[in-house]
C-alpha cells in the first residue's frame, strides 16, 4: 500500500507526463525521468516547496562562493519548506518585485534539468533552519536521468532481439 507521500509524488509524476508534448516520444521519456525524480524526492521531507520568483516567473538564483577557493562559484536556487521562511527571505532582500510561489517537488526537480545556468537546488527541510539544506546538483540529476534512459533503451533493444 503506497504511503500518502508516494501517492502525492505519483500524482505529480502523472501531471508531468500529461503536460509533456504528445509527440509519441516525449511522454515516455518524461515517464522515465519522473521515476528518477520520484526516487530523489523520496529523500526529501516535503512534497511541495516555496520559491522566490519575479513576476515573469523566473526563479531567484543565488551565487555562492567557496570559502577555501574564492574563485569557485556556483549558482543555486533555494526551495523553502514553508511560505513564511520564503517570505522572510523576500523581506530581508527588500525585493518587492519578488513573490513567493509554491511548487510540487517533482516540478522543481524537472525544471532544474533545463536550467543550464543553475548548478543546484538547495531544499530547506525545516521552516526555522535556512542555513543548511539538502543540495541536489543539476549535473548529478542529469547523469541519473541519462543512465535511466540508457538502461531503458538497452532493455528495449534486448526485448526486440
Amino acid at each position: 500500500m503506497p504511503t500518502a507521500k508516494e501517492r502525492i509524488l505519483q500524482r505529480q509524476a502523472d501531471a508531468l507526463i500529461q503536460n509533456a508534448p504528445d509527440d509519441g516520444v516525449t511522454p515516455g521519456a518524461v515517464q522515465l525521468v519522473a521515476g528518477v525524480l520520484g526516487v530523489i524526492a523520496q529523500r526529501l521531507t516535503h512534497t511541495q516547496y516555496f520559491l522566490l520568483q519575479n513576476r515573469e516567473t523566473q526563479w531567484l538564483t543565488y551565487t555562492l562562493g567557496n570559502r577555501e577557493h574564492p574563485e569557485i562559484e556556483k549558482v543555486v536556487i533555494y526551495a523553502y519548506s514553508g511560505g513564511t521562511a520564503a517570505n522572510l527571505e523576500r523581506l530581508k532582500l527588500g525585493a518587492k518585485e519578488l513573490v513567493v510561489v509554491e511548487y510540487p517537488v517533482l516540478e522543481i526537480l524537472f525544471r532544474l534539468l533545463s536550467l543550464q545556468e543553475v548548478d543546484a537546488v538547495i531544499f530547506f527541510e525545516r521552516a526555522t533552519e535556512t542555513q543548511s539544506g539538502i543540495e541536489i546538483a543539476r549535473t548529478d540529476l542529469e547523469q541519473l536521468c541519462a543512465h535511466q534512459v540508457q538502461r531503458a533503451k538497452a532493455i528495449h533493444r534486448s526485448s526486440i532481439a
